[in-house]
């Protein structure tokens, strides 16, 4: 069961259909604050694909209240940004991800991420 949280409606919908396809579950959210009350009702989520800029509650300060809310519910973190050196920016905030990758998105290597992410058993 995947997660997305992406404000960009057309980005959302393009990677809840790229994942759909290819069998994953998929809930996904327009916020931070949308995306903490699906935590709260899905039993299990294998992997979240977080923007790091959300309208309500960043991206960032998502990740953290997930952790602190949420300990034994943290699946794998994917952490997508148009954000100019945002894995920088990430890493020098101390949030926790698996992987960052910058938009515009290329779904191959997205694909890949979830892949490898899944294989290394973080799903």
């Amino acid at each position: 069961h995947i997660l997305i949280i992406e404000d960009d409606k057309m980005l959302r919908m393009a990677l809840s259909h790229h994942f759909l396809e290819e069998g994953h579950m998929i809930s996904a959210a327009s916020n931070g604050k949308q995306a903490l009350e699906l935590v709260e009702q899905t039993s299990h989520l294998d992997l979240i694909i977080c923007d790091v800029l959300l309208p309500e509650i960043s991206g960032p300060t998502f990740i953290l209240m997930l952790k602190q809310k949420f300990p034994k519910k943290v699946p794998a973190l994917i952490v997508i940004s148009a954000v100019k050196d945002g894995e920088n920016f990430l890493k020098s905030l101390g949030i926790p991800y698996d992987h960052f990758l910058p938009k515009p998105i290329d779904f191959n290597e997205l694909g890949a991420l979830v892949s490898l992410t899944m294989a290394n058993g973080k799903c």
